[in-house]
């Protein structure tokens, strides 16, 4: 289905290679009396979902037409084009200043002037009304995404006046995750006058109306064209409250094959390609004319669950059996062309301040130590077992195969399973599998958040089925130390992470570089914790 808001899009998308909005003022209906500039971008089909909370989306078109009370600014890298977000720091984006109580429990924001694309003012019931619809909403994953931080926005949320919102946590060490949270796509402030006027009996929040009408947000652009599967026209915003873009339109074109996309910016007829696969990422890293990033601490990674409500993986010593079963570096290198890297077997991030890594167990390549434990479990001639993987991601299938062979001589028999993509993302939260391989990618990088996503009480995320009172115990002493960045609570984090790892109910195998090449003639890309383009940073190298 096409829509059209304003101006046509005069691409034509007839073919996944056809594309030419790289030409000077090609794109616009009134070219002629104002050159514009444009950017073009090829993304895989991933859908063009128009509202967070329907369920499947495509944040990076949110992110251009929807903002947050505060946001993760950008830094410089040492490649030259290439930003990216510190994840640790947070300024003011809708939300012009905060300020934190003496005791760290309550956070006040005063929210600025902004002007949403409907045209109406932001104002203090935008704040509640959007989190009322994300935790009220039946598709909406914000209640577990944001536990234990925000679980109930109805006594968590205060209006202070029409601009100016509180809210109160529970411990004092909650408070950097919930910055970090609000900086994200989870927290996008909607225009609830907007909304709110296009609510119905069957479509109580809006969310079927948001999918037909997407611009109802404080975000730098609105969407004025597009056909689902195929394209989108983004025109930029002269009344965003960060200021003009410079970056006049985005056009953003569906090629679902990978090589096609790499193929047409290595031609020069694309400016941004994304989901690269290793192999071409890494080829396209030669290419004179393009950048093709890599940043100093990529939080998407690839991870084996290790089903822990059923054998073999019910056997701790089973666990820490395989751990020493996984070729690291070579899935490193055979699949992901070293464009991955492992910092040690932990997931809190290396680079958060305070980090403490003392005394945390390390899992290295090592056959005869694997099948000592196996002996150890009482399996002295191996085992074998069933690793699952997704149709719909090659480099899961590919690390599944170097796991194979590699845990052969470490006593392990391994029965690759593949199945289509829906039945795997079904599978997965069920915990009806054995083992299996996915992707990960925590937008809020604090340790609190990244030690919780994989392992949460009766949480889907927590695939590996594990729960253990001692981790969960010393998770929560963490978040009573109100320095977040302090020793004191790297130590505490250290002592939940420890458990975690001696545990051993996931494996974090590669932290995985972007999947995403640039062309010289574009700058201010920046890396982002939620792995989309920001429109709003581009601009044309003259």
């Amino acid at each position: 289905m096409v829509r059209r808001l304003a101006k046509p899009l005069a691409v034509a998308v007839a073919a996944a290679l056809l594309v030419s909005a790289c030409a000077e003022s090609a794109n616009t209906a009134d070219a002629a009396t104002e050159e514009e500039t444009s950017v073009t971008i090829l993304q895989a089909d991933i859908g063009m979902g128009l509202i967070k909370e329907a369920g499947a989306n495509n944040t990076e078109f949110l992110g251009a037409t929807q903002a947050t009370l505060v946001r993760k600014p950008y830094v410089e890298t040492t490649q030259d084009g290439v930003f990216e977000q510190d994840p640790f720091t947070y300024e003011g984006y809708l939300a012009e200043s905060y300020e934190v109580s003496d005791d760290g429990l309550v956070y006040t924001f005063h929210l600025s002037d902004a002007v949403s694309a409907a045209g109406n003012e932001l104002a203090a019931d935008d704040v509640l009304w959007s989190f009322e619809l994300k935790f009220g909403a039946d598709t909406s994953t914000a209640p577990g995404a944001m536990s234990p931080v925000i679980t109930d926005p109805a006594t968590q949320f205060t209006k202070i006046d029409d601009k100016t919102v509180s809210i109160t946590i529970a411990s004092p060490g909650l408070g950097t995750t919930l910055l970090s949270m609000l900086a994200d796509a989870l927290a996008f402030v909607y225009d609830s006058t907007e909304m709110q006027a296009n609510v119905s009996a069957d479509d109580p929040y809006a969310i079927a109306w948001a999918q037909e009408n997407p611009n109802y947000g404080f975000g730098p652009y609105e969407i004025t064209d597009w056909e689902v599967g195929s394209y989108a026209r983004f025109e930029a915003r002269d009344n965003w409250i960060l200021g003009t873009p410079e970056v006049d339109v985005v056009n953003v074109q569906v090629v679902p094959d990978a090589g096609s996309r790499a193929s047409t910016i290595r031609a020069g007829d694309a400016d941004i390609v994304e989901g690269l696969s290793p192999t071409d990422a890494a080829d396209l890293a030669t290419v004179d004319t393009l950048i093709v990033p890599t940043v100093s601490s990529p939080n998407t990674s690839q991870v084996l669950s290790l089903v822990t409500n059923k054998a073999p993986f019910d056997n701790l010593l089973v666990r820490q059996a395989i751990s020493h079963a996984i070729p690291f570096e070579d899935i490193i290198s055979n699949v992901y062309q070293d464009r991955a890297v492992r910092t040690g077997s932990g997931i809190v991030f290396t680079n958060t301040p305070g980090y403490d890594a003392t005394g945390l167990p390390e899992y290295e390549y090592d056959p005869e130590t694997a099948r000592a434990l196996l002996a150890e479990a009482g399996y002295p001639d191996g085992l074998s077992f069933t690793l699952t993987v997704s149709a719909a991601d090659a480099e899961s299938q590919a690390t599944a195969v170097q796991i194979q062979t590699a845990a052969r001589p470490a006593g392990f028999d391994v029965q690759i399973e593949t199945v289509p993509g829906a039945d795997f993302h079904t599978g997965r939260y069920a915990k009806i599998w054995q083992a299996l391989l996915s992707v990960q990618a925590p937008w809020a990088l604090t340790p609190i958040y990244t030690l919780n996503l994989l392992t949460g009480v009766d949480s889907q995320n927590n695939m590996s089925d594990w729960e253990d009172p001692e981790f969960y115990e010393a998770l929560a002493a963490s978040a009573e130390v109100i320095d977040q960045s302090s020793a004191e609570a790297g130590a505490a984090w250290n002592i939940a992470e420890t458990r975690l790892l001696e545990e051993v109910p996931f494996i974090q195998i590669a932290q995985v570089q972007p999947g995403i090449a640039i062309s010289d003639r574009i700058a201010g890309y920046a890396w982002r914790t939620d792995n989309t383009v920001d429109y709003a940073h581009l601009s044309i190298n003259e």
